[in-house]
């Protein structure tokens, strides 16, 4: 088995010949093939296994502490928002409470 794969990376290998007339060469495409798809794996499975040991030694979910101010938003904006929305509901109210001030053309 040592021998096959030592042949698949060896210089006389479809994979280091260099054909001059770039034609198909099916044995060589499988190797470059199968080569990507073992490497994709080896660096998919060593993913996985790291996240799996994060997570089972719970450090996945450790959250640096940050100082963080205490004070999450300010306090004068929101009370320029809270005014700017009740002098909306003023008029607002003011609008529906009276009478329309546009004539109607059709009367």
């Amino acid at each position: 088995m040592f021998d096959k794969l030592k042949n698949l990376f060896s210089k006389e290998s479809a994979l280091y010949k260099k054909e001059k007339d770039y034609s198909m060469n099916p044995d060589r495409d499988w190797k470059i093939i199968l080569v990507v798809f073992f490497i994709i794996n080896i660096v998919l499975s060593s993913f996985l296994f790291i996240t799996f040991r994060d997570l089972s030694n719970e450090s996945a979910f450790d959250i640096v502490a940050t100082s963080t101010p205490s004070q999450i938003f300010d306090e004068k904006a929101l009370e320029k928002v809270l005014e700017i929305y009740s002098s909306k509901e003023e008029r607002m109210n003011i609008l529906l409470k009276g009478a329309p001030t546009s004539t109607d053309p059709s009367i």
